[in-house]
């Protein structure tokens, strides 16, 4: 039998290749010799460094694997400092702005009049011209005069598919019946897309006041969203143009339905309220089946009674068949679908005694996986929440047993100024974006809910203070964080606290929230957060929800040097979108591209 000092260094290292970070790290522990063949591997240390960043590597990548390993810790290093490589201005100039989004490396928005949309690639290397806006139009989708005076309802944007797909209706139906038509283009041309059916089009019976469209691999999910409890989501095969399912609950006035995975939709059900889970069935030659029991319901935190909900809506990115399309790009790698939280926005109303009706913005963050593990384990197990004897009864969890462990909540803005009332597109990989104020020169702020980050982080603040307080025995009893330096590993870096911002003033750089650290230092119970704001409101909190709302999930904050003076702010895999609005702050008269790679 062969001892593993036996085995060549090639195939001991090919074996390594197929462990986790951990079992590789793990390893290298066993003798110096095995240290030095591990670190000194280009492919080992790549391979670590994506999985504790949450990154996949793209096969089709042409890069040598020297520049792949180079380039993503430069991305590292800038997001942990949230110092960008580089910044550039792109002129906009839409008056008012309708539709948006940004998916991948794409910024698209319609017209005031809903009759075009405009898209352009952001770059992303420094020396790239600013590419020309490109433009879709209404009568670029009909096929004759009469559906010349369609307007545009929603669009979705599927990158790897070279797919826009683009919800449109007639404006003079009446109000009781709503007609839409989905209609599939291809980006690179504006044609047709060669690979999609002919355009749909469907009639309901219930007027949509918004309706919603989410795009994964063949399928398009399109949410009807009501005033009333009569939301329903309607799964299309673009490809085929057919209805392969259709989703409502008994009781719902739906959020716009989002994909957790290639055969799950993610639904916010603003009546409860609540989350729906819904597994697509496969397709079949029978009629669609209309569905009328989601698979798993998870509760949110009951409101009280003077409290009225407004909107519940879902957002994350990157979508989950990004990773397993092999479109040919230079990209070397990407963020993990399987890993990337999701954002929920709740909009609640209440009357205040000397200001009226007031809207109040809650988030709140989770993984997209969290979902995906209580679905599997309560579908083995049905047992563990309730006897389901009855096939059509929901699979109810309250809060209480899902919320607190998985979540963080955020509270936004009671003022109205926070940044992220307006713009959805917020979050990226485990990362979200936010400015504590808008217009007035505030820094940045990321929040980074990777685990792997977080650990680090928090191993990097145990190390600070042991040096600390070996150097200095009074440290703990004047503890202050702002006086420690985190060495972060697998980085080369080093990352103060507290830098001095561009106003001149000391400014907390890096903060957290997380569960308390060990106590053997003697150091006070304030390290479960620290940072440069706060995140939550507790007692506003307690005023709009009749149940703790608290949660668990850790996270580290970012806050950037630099001060911005940005309208809004969006985020995608590469980069942060600064919105600058016009005039009369309205509209984006242009975009600050603020890559970080």
């Amino acid at each position: 039998m062969a001892l593993l000092v036996d085995l060549p260094s090639e195939l001991v290292l090919l074996i390594l290749s197929y462990g986790s970070f951990r079992d590789i790290l793990s390893f290298r522990l066993i003798s110096r010799f095995y240290h030095t063949l591990v670190s000194d591997s280009i492919d080992l240390q790549y391979r670590i460094l994506l999985q504790v960043s949450g990154m996949l590597d793209n096969p089709c990548s042409g890069l040598p694997l020297q520049i792949r390993y180079e380039k993503l810790k430069e991305r590292e290093r800038a997001w942990f400092t949230l110092r960008p490589r580089f910044t550039k201005n792109i002129p906009v100039e839409h008056p008012t702005v309708v539709l948006y989004d940004l998916s991948v490396d794409v910024y698209m928005l319609s017209d005031e009049a809903r009759q075009s949309i405009d898209n352009i690639t952001l770059p992303s290397n420094a020396e790239d011209p600013v590419p020309p806006w490109q433009s879709l139009h209404i009568k670029d989708l009909v096929t004759d005069d009469s559906q010349i005076h369609r307007k545009i309802l929603d669009f979705g944007i599927l990158q790897e598919q070279d797919l826009i797909a683009v919800v449109t209706t007639l404006t003079d139906l009446p109000t009781d019946i709503l007609n839409m038509r989905v209609s599939c283009v291809q980006r690179s041309t504006g044609k047709p897309h060669p690979l999609a059916g002919p355009p749909m089009s469907l009639v309901f019976d219930v007027h949509t006041y918004c309706p919603g469209l989410d795009l994964n691999g063949d399928l398009a999910a399109l949410t009807l969203q009501t005033n009333e409890s009569e939301s329903r989501v309607v799964v299309l095969n673009w490809k085929t143009s057919t209805i392969q399912a259709e989703f409502k609950s008994f009781s719902c006035r739906y959020g716009a339905a989002t994909f957790i995975c290639q055969g799950v939709l993610l639904v916010p059900n603003i009546i409860g309220p609540c989350i729906e889970l819904w597994r697509i069935p496969i397709p079949s030659s029978e009629p669609p089946p209309v569905m009328t029991t989601p698979n798993l319901t998870l509760k949110m935190p009951s409101v009280n009674s003077r409290v009225e909900l407004e909107e519940f809506s879902c957002r994350g990115a990157p979508k989950p068949s990004s990773c397993n399309d092999n479109i040919p790009s230079q990209r070397p790698f990407h963020s993990d679908p399987d890993q990337s939280i999701l954002v929920f926005h709740l909009f609640t109303t209440m009357e205040f005694w000397s200001q009226g009706h007031r809207v109040v913005p809650f988030a709140f963050f989770v993984h997209r996986k969290t979902f995906l593990e209580l679905l599997r384990s309560h579908e083995a197990s049905i047992d563990n929440v309730t006897r389901h004897d009855d096939r059509n009864s929901p699979i109810t969890i309250p809060w209480s047993s899902w919320g607190p462990p998985k979540t963080r909540f955020l509270y936004q803005s009671f003022s109205g100024q926070s940044s992220n009332t307006d713009w959805i597109t917020t979050a990226c990989g485990q990362r979200y974006i936010f400015f504590h104020y808008l217009r007035e020169g505030y820094p940045m702020i990321v929040l980074d809910f990777n685990e792997h980050t977080v650990n680090r982080v928090r191993d990097a603040v145990c190390r600070s203070q042991e040096k600390m307080l070996q150097q200095n025995p009074r440290f703990a009893l004047g503890y202050d964080s702002s006086q420690l330096e985190l060495d972060i590993p697998l980085l080369g870096m080093k990352v103060p606290l507290s830098v001095k911002g561009y106003d001149g003033m000391e400014r907390q750089v890096v903060g957290w929230s997380w569960d308390p650290l060990p106590k053997k230092l003697g150091i006070p119970d304030d390290n479960v957060y620290g940072g440069p704001y706060r995140t939550t409101n507790t007692l506003l909190q307690r005023v709009f929800f009749s149940e703790p709302v608290y949660g668990n999930l850790p996270y580290v904050m970012f806050c950037s040097e630099e001060d911005y003076t940005f309208d809004g702010a969006m985020m995608d895999d590469e980069r942060v979108l600064g919105v600058k609005r016009g005039d009369l702050h309205e509209g984006v008269s242009s975009v600050d591209v603020v890559w970080f790679g």
